[in-house]
């Protein structure tokens, strides 16, 4: 059977059409979400990770056991160090946190954990490499962790680049 136009009265397309046109938004709606979904995976993964990295900062046989370092006993100027290093670390991770309150407004921040946070920690723990201080094999899990953490965080801001705040 062939539809012609004139059968109808106007008020089936317009319904036709408010339908169609609400099952776009809905379908715009579902994607935003998956991008907004992408942040806050971002944002979560960045305070987890932040928030278990103090448990060696503040106890030096963890962190001896987890790089290898033998008879690692630290001395007061490293015990300074972590002392100013915790409430970074804690402050960073209370950041990431902030940032998942309003995820799209606040997406700067994973720009701002890829450089200069993660940046800034690969070149000091490839320091520690370098000069013996941690062999190498202790640290490539962690280096993998980080450029998984920041091809994340890379991909989720651009991901949401077209969303406006």
């Amino acid at each position: 059977m062939k539809l012609i136009a004139h059968q109808y009265p106007a008020h089936y397309y317009d319904g036709f059409r408010c339908i169609i046109t609400r099952q776009l938004e809905i379908g715009n709606e579902q994607k935003m979400n998956n991008k907004i979904l992408w942040l806050r995976i971002s944002y979560w993964l960045g305070a987890i990770a932040d928030g278990l990295s103090v448990i060696p900062m503040l106890f030096p046989d963890i962190l001896g056991f987890a790089y290898g370092l033998t008879n690692f006993n630290p001395g007061i100027d490293y015990n300074y160090a972590m002392w100013i290093g915790i409430p970074l670390m804690l402050g960073w991770t209370s950041l990431l946190i902030w940032a998942d309150r309003k995820p799209v407004e606040r997406k700067g921040v994973l720009l701002l954990t890829v450089f200069p946070v993660l940046f800034g920690l690969v070149i000091g723990q490839a320091i520690a490499v370098i000069l013996n201080f941690v062999i190498m094999e202790r640290m490539i899990p962690l280096w993998i962790f980080q450029i998984i953490a920041t091809a994340l965080f890379i991909f989720s801001y651009i991901y949401t680049r077209n969303i406006e705040a």
